[in-house]
């Protein structure tokens, strides 16, 4: 048992693994007595009580007759009870821990019992042994470019002419619309789409599931379709997290539909948008959407480059263990499957090609953990903190890149503590980041 430093409480600390612990804490009772006389004053000015004038009843007469409701409002207090252990213990806490049950009797201590976990450890290098690569100027340049050519592709895609297609059969690179359904083959449970039955797949796409292109390559609008095949979503694993080869938990479904409509893909040749958007050349295009995207383009530099300064600081991770991976995954797979879907589809997820994109999830998803896990080891060792008025600049910030007001930001940010603490959090990593820029002489966020 372990005598909290600052305040008169226990406590006793129960590691269940290298993350996680159970957290138990011992009030006194006098401090508890105390809290529940200040809980009894202020109810009493609230509530009558016969043959008392509003806030003259005896305090031990509300605590008898309001016994239950003080036991809910001491509930409330349970919180700021285990926060002021985790500070005063300096425990390195992802989020306040979770309170999972408590023992209160009259005239006795009060037990606490939380769920917490901790931070997972991460070798970091000393700033000065941290060396970045010598082509960092022309790595944010190929970045850059790649970004721009980008914004060109989906000015293509959304004036892309759909010709019908009906004297043929379907063939890799067709729009195909589907009227579709799914069951699966073991429960008989049908899965909804929540756009509907239709969805519209390009045949061969890169994250369209290769079993769909299969079934469906030769046949013709009206034909119908029914075919099983296993589908697998990552997020779903039980009991640990998806490599690429076991990404998760695999169902059988059965698919079955009609062939509604196929259209064959035009995008519009570059030399066409050029004229429509009012330049000579590539190049002029080129340097005016840059100008256009100067913010976002500033903003994904600083993403991009708070990765690579994070990355060369790191230096050993451990295993990270599979909670903290999935985290992250379910996120980053849709955000591949976003960024890979053509602007005209309307692609069911479960007909992804998961395989072909868990790889890629899973490789992103742990750099961002490592890089996550640094930047907080970073912040600690530095003993950064953010002054609220560096918390405002960076609500400003982020309400002119979301198009809204700050005020309005701020209401949304304050209603919610656990997003409140999320963007706290992003702030703090973005100092910590403008810190680590200007120790290596990146000062003013260019590489």
């Amino acid at each position: 048992m372990v005598e909290a430093a600052q305040t008169s409480y226990t406590h006793e600390l129960k590691v269940q693994d290298d993350f996680h612990f159970q957290l138990f804490i011992t009030v006194p009772w006098p401090e508890v007595d105390a809290k529940l006389n200040e809980y009894a004053r202020e109810l009493r000015r609230i509530v009558p009580m016969p043959g008392y004038r509003p806030g003259r009843a005896p305090v031990e007469l509300i605590r008898r007759v309001l016994r239950k409701s003080l036991e809910e409002r001491l509930r409330d207090w349970f919180p700021e009870v285990v926060r002021r252990v985790v500070q005063d213990q300096q425990m390195d806490v992802v989020t306040d821990p979770v309170l999972t049950d408590y023992t209160f009797i009259e005239g006795q201590p009060l037990v606490l019992q939380c769920w917490g976990t901790l931070w997972p450890p991460v070798s970091l290098k000393p700033l000065t042994a941290v060396t970045l690569p010598a082509d960092l100027e022309a790595r944010w340049q190929a970045e850059e470019r790649a970004r721009i050519d980008q914004e060109i592709e989906s000015l293509r895609e959304k004036q892309a002419i759909l010709q019908p297609v009906t004297d043929r059969g379907l063939q890799a690179g067709d729009t195909v619309t589907l009227g579709l359904k799914m069951e699966d083959v073991d429960t008989g449970q049908a899965y909804t789409n929540p756009d509907g039955e239709e969805v519209v797949v390009t045949l061969g796409s890169p994250v369209l599931h290769p079993a769909v292109t299969y079934h469906l390559e030769g046949k013709r609008p009206g034909d119908t379709f029914t075919w099983e095949m296993d589908i697998t979503l990552p997020w779903e694993s039980e009991t640990s997290a998806p490599t690429s080869d076991r990404p998760g938990r695999t169902r059988r479904v059965r698919l079955s539909g009609r062939i509604e409509n196929v259209y064959a893909v035009e995008l519009p040749p570059v030399e066409d948008l050029l004229e429509q958007e009012g330049f000579e050349s590539l190049d002029e295009w080129r340097a005016a959407l840059r100008e256009r995207l100067a913010g976002r383009l500033a903003e994904e530099r600083e993403a991009w480059l708070q990765g690579v300064l994070v990355d060369a600081l790191i230096a050993e991770s451990p295993a990270w263990p599979d909670w903290l991976v999935r985290s992250f995954l379910q996120e980053e797979v849709e955000r591949i499957v976003r960024k890979q879907i053509r602007a005209y589809e309307r692609l069911h997820l479960w007909l992804t090609h998961l395989e072909s994109i868990v790889g890629e999830a899973l490789s992103s998803a742990h750099r961002r953990v490592a890089r996550v896990v640094a930047l907080h080891h970073f912040i600690r060792s530095e003993g950064l903190t953010l002054s609220d008025e560096e918390f405002d600049q960076y609500l400003a910030e982020v309400a002119r890149r979301e198009n809204r007001t700050v005020e309005s930001l701020r209401a949304y940010v304050e209603a919610d503590p656990t997003e409140k603490a999320h963007v706290f959090q992003q702030a703090l990593f973005r100092k910590a980041t403008h810190v680590l820029m200007e120790r290596l002489g990146l000062s003013g966020g260019a590489p």
